[in-house]
């Protein structure tokens, strides 16, 4: 006879014994690391956008290293093909871009159809196929952690010279330094570390540890995330889908914990909704 498989949100409520406060402070941290994590893909796609506009590239694109994998992932692509180009992962060592993430080097092709280091078969799979291109690493202490690509400069007709490589290793400094910061946010963990540190209690950070494992693996924990993931959206949208959603939320807050929203219901969130103010 097989073994239930046991719920995680039974397992989140065997969780050590911690305050229901500071689970909650765990809870909106992992909220809050959710929404920096999409604001940190904008900035990065930010810094594409203007690299590509300043050095006047077609389309340009940042990979990080994945480690487990030894692979290049793309997080931002810009131009012809990018969305087609995020579904390609580079093996570290091939193609342009894994010859410079493996070396730290700076490479600027002439001529793509000329270079046999050139990944033909990943281009043609987005296509978009450049005639050349620009790629420099992203450095941080001292380890590549990516690499931000730039391809045809004005549309192909001009090669990258030395001062485009100049320029984009700046750019690349900056997106190293936002992805610097973003993960030094995206582990509750790592988070909890900072705030505890100089902390010698081995008994607490233990439990600490194991609670953020538990409630990790908690579906209300999911949930907290896919809600973070939905207000992000509807806060790049604009002030007004903002404002709404931060107007039916704080009604559903107030329903929750007894408010006057819960005998009033969430009726007055119409009119706001249809326009009113």
């Amino acid at each position: 006879m097989s073994e239930a498989t046991p719920d995680p949100d039974e397992a989140q409520a065997g969780a050590p014994a911690l305050s229901a406060r500071l689970q909650r402070a765990i809870s909106v941290a992992a909220a809050a690391t959710e929404l920096r994590q999409r604001d940190h893909l904008r900035l990065l796609d930010a810094v594409v956008t203007t690299a590509a506009r300043v050095i006047d590239a077609t389309a340009g694109s940042l990979m990080l290293v994945d480690r487990e994998r030894n692979e290049l992932e793309f997080k931002v692509a810009v131009g012809p093909g990018a969305e087609e180009i995020k579904q390609f992962r580079v093996p570290l060592g091939q193609g342009v871009a894994g010859f410079v993430a493996s070396t730290g080097q700076a490479l600027a092709i002439a001529d793509t159809s000329q270079d046999t280091r050139f990944a033909r078969q990943i281009a043609e799979g987005s296509g978009y196929v450049p005639k050349n291109l620009l790629c420099v690493p992203l450095m941080l202490g001292g380890d590549v952690i990516g690499v931000m690509e730039l391809l045809d400069k004005q549309g192909g007709a001009a090669s990258f010279t030395p001062g485009d490589t100049a320029v984009l290793s700046s750019f690349g400094e900056q997106a190293a330094l936002a992805i610097d910061l973003s993960l030094q946010t995206q582990s509750l963990t790592r988070l909890l570390a900072g705030v505890l540190q100089g902390e010698t209690d081995a008994a607490l950070l233990a439990e600490l540890a194991a609670t953020v494992a538990q409630l990790e693996a908690g579906s209300s924990h999911q949930r907290t995330l896919q809600l973070a993931q939905q207000v992000a959206v509807i806060g790049a949208a604009g002030d007004r889908q903002a404002r709404l959603c931060a107007s039916i939320l704080g009604a559903v807050v107030e329903f929750i914990e007894g408010g006057p929203s819960s005998d009033a219901g969430f009726g007055g969130l119409g009119n706001f909704a249809l326009g009113g103010r």
